[in-house]
């Protein structure tokens, strides 16, 4: 019986994996008529910003989740 549970919820897992790669994924158009802005100057003193794309905290959140389930 724990065997079967463990499958499906394997199952479900990669399912919510595969979805969430789905939702992740971003469609963009092959040719812009119009260039990207030019980066804005740093303010002195300011170091750099540090910003994380959806995929990474997506991947750090199933991450967690993997080491939750199979603790």
């Amino acid at each position: 019986m724990a065997h079967i549970i463990n499958n499906i919820v394997k199952a479900i897992f990669f399912i919510v994996f595969i979805v969430g790669f789905l939702l992740a994924a971003e469609a963009r158009p092959q040719g812009n008529e119009f260039s990207p802005a030019p980066a804005p100057e740093p303010d002195v003193g300011a170091g750099f910003d540090v910003t994380y794309s959806g995929p990474f905290i997506c991947s750090s959140l199933l991450l967690s989740l993997v080491v939750l389930i199979f603790h």
